[in-house]
């Protein structure tokens, strides 16, 4: 339980955007299908594309569709193998440095850390793990071993951000919390901060 002045701060970051370049989503899926097979499947997500564009589907079924569209049926110990692999061989081409360095000063500081993101965990916790940072995500559903396409619970965004983190943490037992995002769903969670900070770290 945290109760000094220098472990009592807790930090939030989205992952998307607000520590990488890109979003991690979309690299890993071309990564994971190849060039040729994720256009391909891409332009196959044109119209749910557009449905969810003009508000007809939500982030939620959009995702799904992506999921089975790249994933389905994929086998679960493939896809961690190449979800850690993506991890060191590309992600970490796309981080910025300003986020690290803000990582560091909340690490220098006894600051607890966590990353909270829409994307699914699998590829994130290695990197979450590596630097030995807490994590919140999105889950993908399993069964039989084989991922199904759909999410295993909700959409790690927006409100549901907010939801997740107040089931984990106790944010009474902290005198500061900090959090860093950069899109409208990041809001809830902005909203949840003492210090918050929309696309800037400082």
């Amino acid at each position: 339980m945290p109760n000094t002045e220098t472990d009592s701060a807790i930090a939030f970051f989205d992952f998307d955007g607000t520590i990488t370049t890109r979003d991690s989503l979309w690299l890993f899926l071309k990564y994971f299908s190849g060039n040729l097979i994720f256009y391909l499947k891409l332009i196959s997500l044109i119209p749910a594309l557009g449905l969810f564009k003009v508000g007809v589907i939500n982030s939620k079924n959009m995702k799904e569709s992506v999921f089975k569209k790249f994933l389905k049926n994929c086998d679960l110990v493939v896809f961690e193998q190449k979800c850690e692999l993506f991890t060191k061989e590309i992600l970490v081409n796309y981080l910025r440095s300003e986020a690290l360095r803000k990582i560091k000063w909340h690490r220098e500081r006894g600051h607890q850390i966590v990353v909270v993101s829409a994307s699914p965990m699998n590829w994130l916790k290695y990197w979450c793990e590596d630097i030995n940072i807490d994590l919140i995500g999105t889950k993908l559903e399993v069964y039989d071993n084989k991922l199904s396409g759909q999410i295993d619970g909700e959409n790690c965004k927006g409100l549901q951000k907010v939801t997740q983190i107040k089931q984990k943490y106790d944010l009474s037992k902290y005198n500061m919390v900090y959090a860093y995002g950069d899109t409208n769903g990041d809001k809830e969670m902005l909203e949840l901060a003492d210090k918050a900070f929309y696309r800037r770290f400082n």
